[in-house]
């Protein structure tokens, strides 16, 4: 008799690895606090996964403007909910993933409006992290 962690899918054993560990990002540009010029920006940081068993496949943000409460939803158009979040270009291979993406591109119309970043990342074994 086999035992361990093993399911058995028509007489052949089959290994299995559990992770229960939600993926983390990290932010690196924007810093908090961070002014930032007219036009697009390039967001970027990085993305892990603590036990390393299921590497990230996805990371996905949404930016807040302060000063009505919209959601940006790409290009110039800004909505009142950020769902489904976008997904940012992932790079890399684990542990040391980062990612990006394009900012909308800032005007004067801009000047000293606040805006709020959340960036979280799921992994391939199905869990996500909590917005950074």
């Amino acid at each position: 008799m086999t035992t361990g962690p093993f399911i058995s899918i028509c007489g052949a054993p089959l290994a299995i690895t559990w992770d229960v560990f939600a993926p983390t990002t990290t932010i690196t540009f924007p810093t908090h606090s961070t002014r930032i010029g007219l036009g697009a920006q390039t967001f970027n940081g990085g993305a892990g996964d603590k036990n390393g068993t299921s590497p990230v496949n996805r990371v996905e943000y949404a930016i807040q403007r302060q000063s009505d409460g919209l959601y940006w939803q790409g290009g110039t158009t800004w909505g009142s909910a950020p769902s489904p979040m976008r997904s940012a270009t992932l790079a890399g291979a684990p542990p040391n993933q980062t990612w990006s993406f394009s900012s909308p591109a800032f005007d004067g119309a801009d000047n000293g409006v606040s805006y709020v970043f959340y960036s979280r990342s799921c992994d391939s074994a199905g869990n996500t992290g909590v917005n950074d």
